[in-house]
């Protein structure tokens, strides 16, 4: 049994900004003949809530009628706003982030990067597209580095290494990575440039040594 439905009485359901979309697609649907699938916003009449409509339609010119599915997409476009939204919070996080992250696949590569890698290290990011890790990490070597990739698993490491950068020079880093499972494997690695922790712990350790030596001498 067909429904019959008012188009005045829809309309007023609709938020107000979806309005000229319909009046547009309602007027090419029986001008035109051109049949619309559209989504637009509505408040239900009954609970005020704002619900998500996937409609489609089309006009019967014999019967100067229009003809459509109206259905319920709200907890889809929920779903879809909520990875949208993880989507740009993420982005923001990579972008904005004063450490490095970087998503390495278990072969070495990089799967993604933030502006703040590609700065610690000195490449472009078409450069560091086409390098592994053990290219600039100089502490490790590629058997060493090939294990941690394919066997973290579900622990969490923490490590410090040296990394070279671009022209040559090494810099202490320190990295906190874990495995995640999508993508086909992948080691999300948080990088946070030590050196002038390193140093500084260089310097304690020298005046120390300095402060042992005359303590010695002293009691000669």
């Amino acid at each position: 049994t067909d429904l019959r439905i008012d188009f005045a009485e829809v309309k007023k359901l609709v938020l107000p900004k979806y309005r000229p979309l319909l009046d547009a697609a309602m007027r090419d649907l029986i001008d035109k003949g051109q049949p619309y699938d559209m989504e637009f916003r509505i408040r239900a009449a009954d609970t005020g809530e704002i619900k998500t409509i996937h409609s489609i339609a089309s006009f019967d010119l014999d019967r100067r009628a229009v003809f459509g599915v109206i259905q319920d997409v709200s907890e889809r476009a929920r779903i879809k706003d909520a990875l949208e939204d993880e989507v740009s919070r993420r982005r923001l996080i990579l972008e904005k982030s004063r450490d490095g992250i970087a998503l390495l696949r278990t072969d070495g590569s990089l799967a993604e990067f933030n502006p703040a890698f590609a700065a610690m290290l000195g490449y472009s990011p078409q450069e560091l597209g086409q390098i592994r890790v053990w290219d600039w990490d100089s502490q490790f070597s590629r058997d060493e580095l090939e294990e941690i990739l394919t066997s973290l698993g579900d622990r969490y490491l923490n490590l410090e290494t040296r990394h070279r950068r671009k022209d040559g020079s090494v810099w202490y880093i320190e990295s906190n990575a874990t495995y995640r499972p999508g993508g086909g494997g992948q080691v999300v690695a948080f990088i946070r440039d030590i050196s002038a922790r390193k140093r500084d712990e260089a310097a304690l350790r020298e005046a120390e040594h300095k402060f042992k030596a005359l303590v010695q001498q002293s009691l000669v």
